[in-house]
C-alpha cells in the first residue's frame, strides 16, 4: 500500500531519528519492502547474555529464504539471494551481511521498514528469544530500549497481535485491525515512542499479552 506522505512525515521527525538516511532513501526502502512478497523478520542480530551470544536464529532465517549477517558464514544458497533482497528484503540491519548498502541506517529508516510491512499487513516473525534481554538493556543509560522493542511496540500500536503460544524464535504476529495498520504513520509511531522508559515498554507488552521472561 502506498504512503504518499512518507517523505513529508520523515522530514518532520527529530533530526536524531533520521540522521544518516534521507527521506528519498526512506521512500525507496518503503517501496522495495512493499513490493516484496517475503514475510517480515525482526529481532536482535546478536548481543551478549552472560557467556552466550544470543540473537536471531540464522539457520531458521536462512530457511525463510532471507539472509545471514556479517558475523556468520553466508551459504551459497543464501548468498545467491542477497542481491535480490538486500537491503530491501525482510531483514533490515546496520551491518547486514557486511554490505555497504545496508550500513545506511537510522531509527526513522527502521521505523519506515516496519511501517512498510504494517501498511501492507504483512506477517511478522520475531526471530529472537522472547526474553527481556531481547528488548531492553538497562545497563545502557543512553539507549536502554533496544530497537527490537521499538519494532514490537510499533506492531502492537498499529493493531498486530501474536497468533500462537510460541515464545521462542519465530513467534508470529499478524494484523488484527487492517484499517489501523494501513493508516500507520511515522509521526504517530515516533510520538508514541518518545521518552518511553524500558519499564514502560515492558508494561506495554504485558498489557498486550506478551510477557518476556526475565
Amino acid at each position: 500500500m502506498s504512503y504518499p506522505e512518507l517523505e513529508q512525515d520523515y522530514q518532520s521527525l527529530p533530526e536524531h531519528l533520521k540522521t544518516g538516511v534521507s527521506s528519498t532513501e526512506a521512500k525507496s526502502l518503503y517501496r522495495k519492502i512493499s513490493a516484496s512478497d517475503l514475510p517480515m523478520v525482526f529481532g536482535n542480530h546478536a548481543f551478549q547474555s552472560g557467556s552466550q551470544v544470543i540473537g536471531i536464529d540464522h539457520e531458521l532465517v536462512k530457511n525463510f529464504g532471507t539472509a545471514a549477517p556479517s558475523n556468520r558464514t553466508v551459504t551459497d544458497r543464501v548468498a545467491g539471494l542477497l542481491d535480490q533482497i538486500l537491503p530491501s528484503g525482510t531483514i533490515l540491519g546496520s551491518r547486514q551481511a557486511g554490505r555497504g548498502a545496508s550500513e545506511k541506517w537510522s531509527i526513522a529508516a527502521n521505523d519506515t521498514w516496519i511501517l512498510a510491512g504494517v501498511r501492507n499487513t504483512k506477517d511478522f516473525y520475531l526471530a529472537s528469544p522472547l526474553i527481556e534481554q531481547t528488548f531492553i538493556n538497562p545497563a545502557n543509560r543512553n539507549h536502554p530500549v533496544r530497537v527490537t522493542a521499538r519494532e514490537l511496540c510499533g506492531l502492537l500500536l498499529f493493531g498486530y497481535k501474536t497468533v500462537s503460544g510460541e515464545t521462542g524464535a519465530f513467534a508470529g504476529l499478524t494484523s488484527q485491525d487492517d484499517r489501523l495498520a494501513r493508516n500507520a504513520d511515522l509521526k504517530t509511531y515516533a510520538q508514541f515512542m518518545e521518552g518511553k522508559s524500558y519499564r514502560q515498554v515492558l508494561e506495554y507488552f504485558r498489557a498486550h499479552g506478551i510477557n518476556p521472561k526475565a
